[in-house]
């Protein structure tokens, strides 16, 4: 459609050789798209549609027709903007697209064959962890959301914490990365909590950090961003399942929904009394954010993570609907511990067409 929109549109503001670079990468991005989530995800789609910006529009705003005066610094400039535009429109694209599908296209094992479908288009690192793995690492905060889904043969589920890692153009191994973070809750019942019917309608959305998380690293790596950035997914659904204790050579593995008043070790010691069930993000991210910012390097993770801390840590979550009640959904709640940065987070969310409203 980019080819297409480019050639039809307007034909006349480059030549050939200008628009081929564009094409490229928007066919490239275009089959990447494809391999990630359209032959891997759609059981029932020939094809995810997605909206694409109209590079011929964008070039005839962007870019004068060229002449003997024009400048060609400020020919390669305008093609920059929109490059940006077009890197910027697909993870966007890439965040709903995901958001979009159905539970039960989207869940733990598809989501997370995608992921691993786009790590090989983009060229990313990837890791991933099994609850049963994390269990054994510490992660109970993580694994007492999986456990509603643990099979009883295998001892595990398909849920996954998978990490993510983008090598920026620098290339510097012990450089600090920036760290993107996005709850991955792929559906959400409440769990023991039941949520209403009305509650539990769009909980195919909980998943949306993980996706926003995904689409900026994949606009990221499109732009040649120039330091590490690395992209931690926790990959779960929260589910209810009568529970019982299964005793396993290495640990006692609990299958079945975690309950209120039940007391959960996270990895980094501290203990966790459970009121609700249908705070599951809070329980997934305790432990993900505490490796992301290296808090705790366990025996699994101390090769991965013996790197150096990150230079800032970027959470997206739909953590609570409280935030909604709150600041209705015309708004995006911040929270963080670096004050400095809050005009900053601002500021790009007026850039981006975003409010957002900082919390204590």
């Amino acid at each position: 459609n980019l080819t297409t929109n480019y050639q039809t549109n307007n034909p006349t503001s480059f030549s050939g050789d200008d628009a081929r670079p564009i094409s490229d990468r928007a066919l490239a991005i275009e089959r990447a798209m494809n391999r990630a989530i359209s032959n891997r995800l759609t059981n029932d789609f020939d094809s995810i549609y997605l909206s694409s910006v109209n590079v011929g529009s964008s070039l005839e705003l962007l870019v004068d027709k060229p002449d003997s005066n024009i400048d060609s610094n400020i020919v390669d400039s305008r093609i920059k903007q929109v490059d940006r535009l077009i890197y910027a429109n697909h993870g966007t694209n890439i965040a709903r697209s995901l958001a979009m599908l159905p539970p039960n296209v989207l869940y733990p094992q598809s989501y997370v064959g995608a992921i691993s479908e786009m790590a090989k288009a983009y060229g990313w690192e990837i890791s991933t962890w099994s609850p049963k793995e994390l269990l054994q690492e510490g992660c109970g905060a993580f694994y007492s959301v999986c456990s509603s889904n643990i099979n009883s043969e295998s001892l595990d589920s398909s849920d996954r914490l998978v990490r993510l890692v983008y090598r920026g153009t620098t290339n510097e191994l012990d450089s600090k990365p920036v760290v993107l973070v996005g709850k991955g809750v792929c559906y959400d019942t409440g769990g023991i909590n039941l949520k209403s019917a009305n509650s539990m309608k769009t909980m195919k959305h909980d998943m949306a950090g993980s996706s926003v998380a995904l689409g900026t690293l994949v606009s990221l790596t499109l732009s040649n961003y120039s330091s590490t950035v690395e992209c931690w997914l926790p990959i779960v659904e929260n589910n209810i399942q009568i529970g019982r204790y299964i005793n396993d050579d290495s640990s006692d593995i609990i299958s079945g929904s975690y309950r209120p008043d039940d007391v959960i070790t996270a990895v980094t010691g501290d203990t966790i009394e459970i009121v609700h069930s249908d705070a599951e993000g809070r329980m997934i991210l305790a432990d993900t954010l505490a490796l992301a910012s290296r808090k705790i390097i366990k025996q699994k993770f101390h090769s991965i993570l013996q790197t150096s801390s990150p230079k800032i840590v970027i959470d997206f979550a739909t953590l609570t609907g409280t935030c909604i009640t709150s600041l209705t959904d015309k708004y995006v709640g911040v929270f963080t511990n670096r004050k400095r940065i809050i005009s900053d987070i601002i500021t790009a969310g007026e850039k981006s067409g975003e409010r957002l409203w900082p919390f204590p």
